[in-house]
Order: structure tokens, then sequence, then C-alpha cells
């Protein structure tokens, strides 16, 4: 090789080295950490998971899918003020994904915060206005905060889009229980025995319901079906 040749390779690998510093990620390196870090979160690893996660945020740190499965992990972990600060970043990185927003929205009311779940709900809502489960959760916020009407408002949408859950029926009833309105929660309970007759619960309410209306033999046929159709559930015989 030629002196001349010789010198255009050192310079040709020194231009390289300082375009490349030293501890550069290669492309992909992210994307690895983070399907490591969700396979050890799905398998209940969940440090193994949380140190995959980390790396991953160190070669992208504002990516919003990242910082998802990291408040996902925090939330598994029972260490909910940092995941709430997680699913902040979310946000923060990607504002347009509904499912972010109502991450966040459920770690405040799970803390209790339910004033501060409010907003990510309705941000929620904005962004999918046929997420269901959007409104659900805000409705359950509102009921938190005795706003009933705001929740039976909310919780009607919920019902409006997705009406085959039976849980959310028992839910809007009981919303109607608390507030006295006792005909219109045992409507709401029978419509979730329609949706599911296995739920024993929706049951049971009904017999609430009548025994706070004075109907006493009404309630009392009520938690005879509850029984039957739970007879293993300690709960069930509880009102007889």
């Amino acid at each position: 090789m030629s002196r001349t040749n010789r010198v255009l390779l050192v310079v040709f690998f020194s231009v390289l080295f300082l375009n490349y510093p030293a501890g550069a990620h290669e492309e992909g390196d992210g994307a690895d950490h983070y399907q490591s870090a969700r396979s050890y979160y799905e398998k209940g690893q969940l440090d193994d998971a949380l140190s995959e996660a980390e790396e991953a945020l160190g070669h992208e740190p504002k990516n919003a899918e990242f910082y998802f499965l990291k408040g996902q992990i925090f939330a598994a972990m029972g260490r909910h003020e940092d995941e709430i600060e997680a699913y902040k970043r979310t946000t923060k990185y990607d504002k347009k994904r509904a499912d972010f927003h109502l991450a966040l929205g459920e770690a405040y009311f799970n803390t209790g915060e339910y004033k501060r779940s409010v907003k990510p709900f309705k941000r929620a809502i904005k962004r999918a206005p046929g997420l269901a489960r959007a409104y659900m959760s805000l409705g359950q916020a509102y009921l938190a905060l005795r706003d009933f009407d705001g929740a039976v408002k909310e919780m009607e949408k919920a019902i409006e889009i997705d009406g085959e859950n039976a849980e959310w029926f028992n839910v809007l009833g009981s919303v109607y229980f608390t507030a006295g309105r006792y005909d219109e929660a045992i409507e709401e309970y029978n419509r979730a025995l329609q949706a599911d007759p296995r739920l024993a619960e929706a049951q049971m309410l009904i017999g609430r319901a009548f025994y706070e209306k004075k109907e006493y033999d009404k309630a009392a046929q009520a938690y005879k079906k509850a029984v039957e159709r739970d007879p293993g559930n300690p709960l069930m015989h509880h009102h007889l």
C-alpha cells in the first residue's frame, strides 16, 4: 500500500470515529430493551422489567410508549407516585393518545386524587369520543366527588357505547341507590342481570333496594334468588 493510500485510510477512520462518539447506541437498542422489559413485566419479574425500561429510555428518552410501560411496572409494584410521574411523561411526549391520558386519570383516581383525575379523563374523551371506559372512569370520579348528576350523565354515555358490560349497569345502579333513587337503581340492576344472568351481586343489590323501599317480601325474594345464583358466596346469605 502506498504512503498516500495509508494517509487516506487514517483520515477516513479518524473522521468516522469523530462522528461516532464513545457510548453511542446502535439503532434499535431502545426497542430491544423495551421488548425485554415487556417480557419481564408479563412474567411478573418487575425489578428486571424496570431495569430494562430504564435502559430503553436511556436510548430514547422521549419515547412515550416506553414511559407508558414504565408506569404500568410502577403500578404493579405499588409505587403509585412514580406511576403518576411516568404517565405524566407519557402524555407530555405524546398528547394525542387517549389511552395515555386515561392511564394518568386512573392513576390519580386510584390514589384518591379524584379532582385531579377529571382533567385527564376529559382529555381522553376529547381524543377518543368512542372510548366507553373513559366516560365510565369520569363518571366514577364525579361520584367520588359527590356529583351524582355528573356521574349519571357520564356513565349513561359509557353504557350507550358499550351496553354489554354488566358491571357498568351495576355501578350506575349503585349511583342511583346512593342518591336514594331506588326504582332507577333496580332498573339498572335488572339490566345488569340481562347482560350477565350469573351476576349474583346485582340480584342481591335488587334486594337491598327493595328493602330500603320497605318492600320486604320482594327484598326476601331477591335475596333468595341471589343465593340460588351463587350458593357458595357467604355474602349472598348475609341478608336472609
